[in-house]
Protein backbone atom coordinates (compact mmCIF):
# COMPACT_ATOMS: atom_id res chain seq x y z
CA UNK A 1 0.00 0.00 0.00
CA UNK A 2 2.44 2.67 1.21
CA UNK A 3 4.70 2.19 -2.17
CA UNK A 4 1.77 3.22 -3.87
CA UNK A 5 0.41 6.20 -2.00
CA UNK A 6 0.73 9.69 -3.42
CA UNK A 7 2.61 10.91 -0.33
CA UNK A 8 5.00 9.41 -0.64
CA UNK A 9 8.20 11.26 -0.36
CA UNK A 10 6.10 14.46 1.02
CA UNK A 11 7.44 16.03 3.56
CA UNK A 12 5.67 14.63 6.91
CA UNK A 13 4.43 17.96 8.08
CA UNK A 14 2.31 18.15 5.19
CA UNK A 15 0.11 15.95 6.61
CA UNK A 16 0.88 16.71 10.45
CA UNK A 17 0.19 20.00 12.23
CA UNK A 18 2.97 21.85 14.03
CA UNK A 19 2.21 22.85 17.67
CA UNK A 20 0.11 25.64 17.72
CA UNK A 21 -0.65 26.29 14.36
CA UNK A 22 -4.33 27.79 13.46
CA UNK A 23 -6.12 29.62 11.22
CA UNK A 24 -5.23 30.19 7.57
CA UNK A 25 -2.26 28.47 8.12
CA UNK A 26 -3.33 25.32 8.98
CA UNK A 27 -6.52 25.66 6.42
CA UNK A 28 -3.62 26.24 3.92
CA UNK A 29 -1.68 22.89 5.04
CA UNK A 30 -4.44 20.74 5.32
CA UNK A 31 -5.96 22.03 1.92
CA UNK A 32 -2.28 21.32 -0.02
CA UNK A 33 -2.75 17.84 2.11
CA UNK A 34 -5.90 16.88 0.85
CA UNK A 35 -5.30 17.90 -2.99
CA UNK A 36 -2.35 15.19 -2.43
CA UNK A 37 -4.80 12.81 -1.31
CA UNK A 38 -7.42 13.20 -3.53
CA UNK A 39 -6.40 11.37 -6.53
CA UNK A 40 -4.35 8.80 -4.72
CA UNK A 41 -4.58 4.85 -5.75
CA UNK A 42 -4.36 4.15 -1.83
CA UNK A 43 -6.81 6.49 -0.42
CA UNK A 44 -9.41 4.49 0.71
CA UNK A 45 -6.95 2.01 2.38
CA UNK A 46 -5.11 5.04 4.09
CA UNK A 47 -8.51 6.48 5.58
CA UNK A 48 -9.92 2.69 6.70
CA UNK A 49 -6.46 2.46 9.10
CA UNK A 50 -7.07 5.89 10.00
CA UNK A 51 -10.51 5.14 10.83
CA UNK A 52 -9.60 1.64 12.34
CA UNK A 53 -6.73 2.41 14.29
CA UNK A 54 -8.33 5.81 15.89
CA UNK A 55 -5.33 7.61 14.46
CA UNK A 56 -5.10 11.12 16.58
CA UNK A 57 -3.15 13.40 14.31
CA UNK A 58 -2.95 14.38 11.19
CA UNK A 59 -4.38 13.91 7.33
CA UNK A 60 -4.74 10.12 6.80
CA UNK A 61 -7.08 9.45 3.22
CA UNK A 62 -7.98 13.03 2.91
CA UNK A 63 -9.47 13.25 6.53
CA UNK A 64 -8.47 15.82 9.34
CA UNK A 65 -8.58 15.00 12.86
CA UNK A 66 -11.88 16.87 13.22
CA UNK A 67 -13.06 14.79 10.08
CA UNK A 68 -12.35 11.20 11.55
CA UNK A 69 -13.80 12.40 15.13
CA UNK A 70 -17.21 13.76 13.56
CA UNK A 71 -17.17 10.55 11.52
CA UNK A 72 -16.67 8.18 14.63
CA UNK A 73 -19.75 10.02 16.49
CA UNK A 74 -21.69 9.42 13.59
CA UNK A 75 -21.21 5.49 14.02
CA UNK A 76 -21.56 6.05 17.41
CA UNK A 77 -24.98 7.25 17.13
CA UNK A 78 -26.22 4.64 14.34
CA UNK A 79 -25.52 6.26 10.95
CA UNK A 80 -24.01 4.02 9.08
CA UNK A 81 -24.03 5.55 5.21
CA UNK A 82 -20.03 4.25 3.93
CA UNK A 83 -18.07 6.90 3.27
CA UNK A 84 -17.62 7.31 -0.80
CA UNK A 85 -14.51 7.40 -2.36
CA UNK A 86 -12.74 11.29 -1.75
CA UNK A 87 -11.82 11.59 -5.17
CA UNK A 88 -12.00 14.75 -7.49
CA UNK A 89 -11.93 18.39 -7.10
CA UNK A 90 -14.49 19.70 -4.35
CA UNK A 91 -17.27 22.06 -6.19
CA UNK A 92 -18.19 25.17 -6.17
CA UNK A 93 -20.45 24.99 -2.98
CA UNK A 94 -18.02 22.93 -1.10
CA UNK A 95 -20.73 20.26 -0.06
CA UNK A 96 -19.32 17.86 -2.66
CA UNK A 97 -17.04 16.69 -5.49
CA UNK A 98 -16.84 16.94 -8.75
CA UNK A 99 -15.82 13.64 -10.74
CA UNK A 100 -12.52 13.66 -13.56
CA UNK A 101 -16.31 13.46 -15.90
CA UNK A 102 -17.33 16.32 -14.38
CA UNK A 103 -20.36 14.69 -12.03
CA UNK A 104 -21.32 15.96 -9.08
CA UNK A 105 -20.98 13.68 -6.03
CA UNK A 106 -21.57 14.44 -2.43
CA UNK A 107 -18.97 14.86 0.37
CA UNK A 108 -18.72 12.22 2.67
CA UNK A 109 -17.48 14.40 5.05
CA UNK A 110 -20.32 16.95 5.45
CA UNK A 111 -23.76 16.27 6.52
CA UNK A 112 -26.92 16.62 4.02
CA UNK A 113 -28.50 20.02 5.12
CA UNK A 114 -31.10 20.08 2.01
Amino acid sequence: MEGDAACRGVQPSVFFSADGERGPTRARRESRARQICRDCPVLTECRDHALTAGEPYGIWGGMTERDRRWHTRRLGRGEHRPLAPHRGRPNSTGTGHVTARGTATPNPLRPNHS
